[in-house]
């Protein structure tokens, strides 16, 4: 699929093409009074928006770090089934964001596809802009192989830009509890020599969820995945994730080792209590990470007046461990969540507090707090932040 030229081009294709492939659902104007009947399905249309206001304080070591980030965005959704057979879905955002020296404003159709299904839903076909998810993590997606990743390594709610697609062509075809699915996907990022990146997928539902693929970019080697996971009794979760790549993610020092495939494994479990919340708990295992003696070496050349927030998010290292505690929804609409993220080689630490509240079915609003733990050239203290607040706005219309 050619790249959009400009963002207004991408909104005229996001809004035209749901539209636009609507024809398998138009009938004649004339019809045949002695014709066969035959049975019509109504076009649906629905849209759905989303206004999104946050505002957010940072403070560190460091007064350069000492800003305000605001951020306003509209973010709107159009979807259509125009028979038993074809749908559609388009999602555009437009956002604006602000701190204490830049500004910058921005559209971007995050998703803008046309679905196709057999009667017997056993083949479906996709063409657009699609945000996959193959992951079953509850903190590292390591599955998510497309490129370039857009939800690691930490997922902001409040960033429309991780929710937005890559521009493919799918096939798939079901019978009883398996699935086969293949991808032909566009392939734009400065790390890959090649235009195209495909995947090619069999997955298994049932007592034991569990799927497998093979991902390939062009001129570039073969890498692969797999999960599982499994719900044992009204309680608990059990989940596993591994994926093998020949391309390491971070850049090599003098003191790496060359490895055919650099590995990443994530397992974890989580508990749901009757009317008390989920506990859940992670570990990831990061090959593509930098090992002690590397770190020693690169951590030399670490321009910490250039660090950004980013940096502070994980997976530069090797072993992790994410717990998280997530209540259920009170009756008049409250929930909390809380969550620590644990760099288990050098120990810094990223604790998250978030409390949302829903005041209406289309006003609600979530207060977060972050805490940042660890020394000037220790992962989750690189960017100088000690702390973030936001507080953030949605109205749903």
């Amino acid at each position: 699929m050619p790249a959009l030229s400009t963002p207004a081009s991408a909104i005229v294709m996001a809004l035209v093409l749901p539209l636009a492939l609507a024809a398998p659902a138009v009938s004649a104007d004339f019809e045949d009074p002695f014709g066969e009947a035959s049975v019509q399905v109504d076009s649906i249309y629905d849209v759905d928006s989303r206004v999104l206001f946050y505002q957010q304080y940072n403070d560190g070591r460091d007064r350069d770090v000492n800003k305000k980030n605001t951020q306003l965005a509209l973010d709107m959704e159009l979807s259509a089934d125009w028979s038993a057979n074809w749908s559609g879905m388009s999602r555009i955002a437009w956002t604006g964001n602000k701190d204490d020296s830049n500004s910058e404003q921005r559209s971007d159709v995050l998703e803008a596809y046309a679905h196709w299904q057999s009667d017997s839903l056993q083949w479906q076909f996709l063409a657009g802009r699609v945000k996959t998810q193959w992951s079953n993590g509850y903190n590292w997606n390591v599955a998510n192989m497309l490129r370039p990743y857009r939800d690691r390594p930490y997922l902001d709610e409040d960033n429309l830009q991780q929710l937005k697609g890559w521009d493919l062509l799918s096939a798939s075809f079901n019978t009883g509890a398996w699935q086969i699915s293949t991808y032909v996907v566009a392939l734009d990022d400065d790390e890959f020599t090649g235009d195209y990146q495909s995947v090619l997928r069999l997955a298994y539902t049932g007592d034991i969820d569990w799927s497998v693929l093979t991902y390939h970019a062009e001129n570039e080697q073969t890498a692969w995945a797999a999960n599982i996971s499994s719900a044992v009794g009204n309680h608990w979760t059990f989940r596993g994730e591994l994926a093998a790549d020949p391309k390491r993610e971070q850049p090599t020092t003098p003191l790496s080792d060359e490895q055919s495939y650099y590995l990443k494994a994530v397992a974890g479990v989580a508990y749901q209590a009757d009317s008390a919340g989920q506990l859940s708990v992670e570990y990831l295992y990061n090959e593509h990470g930098y090992s002690a003696e590397e770190w020693d070496f690169i951590k030399v050349f670490i321009d910490l007046d250039s660090s950004s927030e980013g940096d502070a998010r994980g997976q530069l290292r090797k072993n992790y461990i994410y717990l998280q505690y997530l209540s259920d929804e009170s009756l008049n609409l409250w929930q909390y969540r809380q969550s620590m993220e644990i760099n288990l080689d050098d120990n810094s630490q990223l604790h998250r507090v978030e409390l949302k509240k829903a005041f209406t079915d289309a006003i609600s609003a979530r207060i977060q707090l972050e805490y940042f733990k660890g020394c000037a050239t220790c992962e989750y203290g690189l960017p100088g932040l000690t702390t973030t607040s936001r507080l953030a706005l949605y109205w749903s219309f």
